[in-house]
């Protein structure tokens, strides 16, 4: 599979700060995020 594409999302500077409060040490907010959709879809 190729390099995917980089993308621009924008949110609150207070919401950021919860996604980085949420991560792990070492974890990108893409991984955040995933991991949140992952455990959201799992829940159903």
């Amino acid at each position: 599979m190729g390099k995917e594409k980089v993308t621009t999302i924008r949110v609150l500077e207070s919401t950021k700060y919860q996604l980085g409060e949420y991560g792990k040490k070492n974890e990108t907010y893409d991984d955040i995020i995933k991991r949140l959709v992952e455990e959201v879809l799992n829940e159903k």
